[in-house]
C-alpha cells in the first residue's frame, strides 16, 4: 500500500481497501488510468475530505498508473543519531525537518541519502546503520502547470560519533541544524515524519 501525504491529508492507494474507509474520506474503486486520474484530480481539488482510499483492481498496474499520472522525484535522507540517541534535526521554512534531498543521476539512494545529510548539516563521518523506511508525498510542481509531483523519500539510519558542530546550509533555506530529543519535534513538523519517527 501506499501511503502518500498531501500536506496534512493522506491517500492510501491499495488493492482491497473496501470496507476499510473512515468516515469523512472519499473512496474511489479504479479499474483503468481515467479512473484513477478523475480520482486524484477531484481529491487535489477538493479540500471536503480529509483522506481518500483509491482502490486499484490490479495491483501490477498501479505503478504504471502513478508514473503516468505524476512527475515523479526520487529522494533519500537520513535518521542520524548521535551517542546520547539525540536525533539531528533541520529547521526549514519553519518547519523541523530531517535532511534529504534529490537524488542525482548515478547515485544510489544511501549515496544520496550520504550526501545529502553531509551538505545541509556539515557533518562528516556518518555511518549508515540500516534502511529505515520510504515515504511518499504529493505537491504541486513548481515548474510544470496543473502538475503534481510524486516523491517517494528513502530513509537511513546513520550514527556520528564526531565532535563537528553542526552547521546549516542557508543556501536551501535551512535556518537551524541541531540534536534533539526526536519526541521534541513533533509539534512542530510534517505528518509523514511523525509517521517515520514512530
Amino acid at each position: 500500500m501506499y501511503k502518500v501525504f498531501f500536506n496534512d491529508r493522506s491517500v492510501f492507494i491499495n488493492t482491497g481497501v473496501e470496507g476499510l474507509v473512515p468516515d469523512n474520506t472519499y473512496y474511489s474503486k479504479v479499474s483503468g488510468y481515467n479512473d484513477f486520474a478523475k480520482a486524484m484530480d477531484r481529491f487535489l481539488h477538493d479540500e471536503m475530505h480529509a483522506d481518500m482510499y483509491i482502490e486499484v483492481l490490479h495491483e501490477d498496474v498501479l505503478d504504471v498508473f502513478i508514473d503516468k499520472y505524476f512527475i515523479k522525484i526520487e529522494a533519500a535522507g537520513g535518521l542520524v543519531y548521535n551517542s546520547k540517541n539525540e536525533l539531528l534535526c533541520i529547521k526549514r521554512l519553519g518547519m523541523w525537518d530531517l535532511p534529504k534531498g534529490k537524488i542525482d543521476k548515478g547515485e544510489t539512494p544511501v549515496q544520496a541519502a550520504l550526501r545529502e545529510v553531509e551538505e545541509e548539516t556539515g557533518l562528516h563521518g556518518l555511518e549508515v546503520t540500516a534502511f529505515k523506511n520510504t515515504t511518499f508525498h504529493v505537491y504541486r510542481s513548481p515548474h510544470h502547470n496543473n502538475r503534481w509531483v510524486f516523491k517517494p523519500t528513502y530513509w537511513y539510519t546513520m550514527n556520528y560519533k564526531g565532535d563537528e558542530i553542526p552547521v546549516p546550509q542557508t543556501s536551501e533555506s535551512i535556518t537551524a541544524v541541531c540534536w534533539r530529543n526526536k519526541f521534541l519535534i513533533a509539534e512542530d513538523t510534517y505528518p509523514s515524519l511523525l509517521q517515520l519517527l514512530k
